[in-house]
């Protein structure tokens, strides 16, 4: 065949419907089609090479739309295009005219040049040319940097670095909290550095759908977002068991069938100060302004039978957010109906939870995933809420105030063993016990619980500005200072801090230092993800307990207080891990990653859109696969005391 025409509907309803647009994909197809020789196959990729830009710019005129497409180039796509053999370019002046041609047609020419020759023929062949003009230097040059020679791939730089994978350029997005503008910037300037080791932000579509359930498991509406619990289990179950080291594991065992128990963990929490956005909501009940979070984080997966199991992966960091799987989360205030709606529904969902079904190794290896789910990660205020009680009595024996501090008849109280099993919160607990003993030392002077009397409403504001500049100039912490929207600037840091200067918080107080060094073994103790002695922890307890109320029995023992002191024991020997890790801590840190993606990884142009990019960021920044690509953080851990080390057991797991 010495010539071909092909209409330009024939390319155009190719491209339109092919993944791939350029050249090589286009006369791939049309060889597929014709016969075409390979003589006729370099005038044909010319006539592509000016084809493809044409189509490329009218497609975007058409607004990526077929129909508007062929409307607009009906008569255009009636023509053809056509190459022959021999067939002179425009501008040719001769075969051997290449020094007076243009720019453009030098570039044509050397086109062609690439495509008949491979890259070792003309490199051979610019050596033998050099060599023959008598150029030895160069030549001897320019072979010694082509060759292996380590030290001239030092001299030159080594060209042959690795490229990112999908998975671990979303690992570094989500390490380095990168946007899509500023990871397109580092990738433009390695590329710059001759270091293209960066996939394009569009490439990594397909890897960040796999971070996903199905489409079908997602409800998206303008005031929340829901992905359905079965769907949600099944898929981070899926993904732990793509984690290599994981993999391996099951395919050594020597089972077609394989046992599996996945315990996690879930909860919820309210945030407030987001910011409000230009677009409407068809229910005026609705704001912007707060948020009701749920969350599921993977703490643990055994390879179980009959008689007993074995922990093939746990989390490293349950304290962490980048395990913590959305559930769902809605725009509406942490009211005490709406968390009693809203952990209903999650709990029936818990309860109809159905084993997943994973097949590895090419479908030889059936592994069957039971899901056990504990509801830990709640603060004091959805547990009263949920148990119907008041903000200052306690949700386990509904004690009041009033019997805080007898602790006669605190044992004679029935428990509400459903409760237990919500855990010990112990990031709160860390601030509210500072808390118990700042508010303790504001009333030193007058040593009442209840401050109604002017007096002794100025002589405890003094105390506590006394306290709080004490703070302030020695250990540059901010206590009880209320912060712009809500709340104050008592976190789990500063308490950290709090305790770990026992001796200082003590001369500041005036709060006996043996209840503040007791207290703070007691957390160390719960927040550590160690295994507890229940009955050494039991006794310390009890003995602190007692402690506090021979020294301050007229201030009533705080609910948190009371609940650690006096049910601690119980909640830790029912729990199905050590209660260090069943933390709330990452659906509390969740809240920070809420506002942040939001505001920079969200479409604003209409709430559906917002919501759905929110709940997609939140699934992959949390996706297992990815973390296992992210950096491990090295954390300093701190030392135990020596009283907490007595607590725990022998067994250093998961710490």
């Amino acid at each position: 065949m010495t010539e071909i025409k092909i209409p330009h509907k024939i390319l155009s309803d190719f491209l339109i419907s092919s993944r791939q647009r350029n050249v090589e994909v286009l006369l791939e197809y049309l060889k597929c089609s014709y016969e075409i020789s390979d003589e006729l196959s370099v005038s044909l990729r010319y006539k592509l090479n000016l084809f493809l830009p044409m189509f490329l710019k009218k497609w975007k005129n058409a607004f990526y739309d077929s129909k508007k497409f062929n409307v607009m180039n009906e008569t255009w796509l009636i023509s053809e295009l056509t190459a022959e053999l021999d067939q002179p370019l425009p501008g040719r002046k001769s075969s051997n005219d290449y020094e007076s041609s243009s720019k453009s047609t030098k570039r044509r020419k050397l086109l062609r040049i690439e495509e008949m020759f491979s890259d070792v023929e003309i490199q051979e062949s610019f050596l033998r040319r050099l060599k023959a003009r008598g150029n030895i230097g160069l030549w001897a040059k320019i072979r010694s940097l082509l060759s292996d020679n380590e030290e001239i791939d030092d001299y030159v730089g080594n060209n042959n670095v690795g490229r990112l994978s999908d998975e671990e350029a979303l690992a570094l997005i989500e390490d380095a909290k990168l946007s899509r503008h500023q990871y397109d910037i580092i990738r433009e300037k390695a590329k710059a550095l001759n270091a293209d080791i960066y996939p394009c932000y569009r490439s990594l579509q397909e890897a960040r759908t796999k971070c996903y359930p199905l489409q079908s498991s997602f409800s998206i509406s303008e005031d929340r977002v829901s992905i359905n619990l079965q769907d949600l289990m099944d898929h981070t179950a899926s993904r732990l068991l793509q984690i290599p080291h994981i993999l391996s594991r099951l395919i050594q065992i020597d089972a077609q069938v394989i046992s599996l128990h996945l315990n996690s963990k879930f909860g919820g929490d309210g945030t407030s100060g987001h910011n409000l956005y230009n677009q409407t909501f068809t229910d005026s009940r609705y704001s912007d302004k707060s948020i009701f979070m749920f969350s599921m984080v993977p703490l643990e997966l055994q390879i179980s039978n009959d008689e007993t199991s074995e922990a093939i992966w746990y989390n490293p960091h349950p304290g962490s957010t980048r395990l913590c799987r959305l559930i769902k989360f809605l725009y509406k205030s942490e009211t005490k109906e709406i968390t009693k709606s809203e952990i209903s529904d999650i709990l029936q969902d818990v309860d109809a939870l159905r084993p997943t079904v994973i097949y590895i190794n090419d479908g030889q290896i059936r592994c069957e995933i039971k899901h056990e789910m504990s509801m830990t990660m709640l603060d004091g205020k959805i547990c009263q809420a949920l148990n119907d009680t008041a903000s200052s009595s306690c949700y386990i024996c509904k004690a009041t105030p009033k019997l805080m501090n007898n602790l006669e008849k605190l044992a004679e109280l029935a428990i509400n063993e459903k409760t237990l099993h919500y855990g010990l919160a112990t990031l709160h607990a860390w601030i509210r016990f500072m808390e118990a003993i700042l508010h303790v030392a504001y009333r030193l002077s007058f040593r009442k619980w209840a401050v109604k009397d002017e007096e002794n409403k100025k002589s405890m504001k003094a105390a506590k500005e006394r306290i709080q500049k004490a703070f302030k100039e020695e250990l540059g912490l901010l206590i009880d200072m209320p912060e712009q929207g809500s709340g104050n600037s008592n976190s789990g840091n500063t308490a950290r801090r709090f305790f770990a200067n026992e001796e200082l918080s003590a001369r500041i107080t005036g709060v006996d230092v043996n209840l503040i060094k007791r207290f703070h073994v007691i957390l160390q103790v719960i927040a550590c993800g160690r295994k507890i002695n229940v009955e050494k922890f039991h006794e310390f307890c009890k003995q602190t307990a007692e402690l506090y109320v021979a020294l301050y029995p007229w201030y009533y023992m705080p609910a948190t207080v009371h609940k650690v002191l006096i049910h601690g024991s119980v909640i830790v020997e029912k729990a199905i891990l050590p209660i260090g890790q069943l933390t709330e801590e990452a659906q509390e840190a969740r809240n920070k990653d809420l506002k942040r993606f939001r505001e920079f990884h969200t479409r604003k142009w209409s709430r559906l859109a917002t919501n759905e990019d929110l709940g997609r960021k939140l699934l992959l920044s949390s996706d297992p696969v990815i973390d296992n690509f992210r950096k491990v953080w090295t954390k300093v851990a701190c030392d135990l005391l020596p009283d907490a080390e007595e607590l725990l057991t022998s067994s250093r797991e998961h710490t």
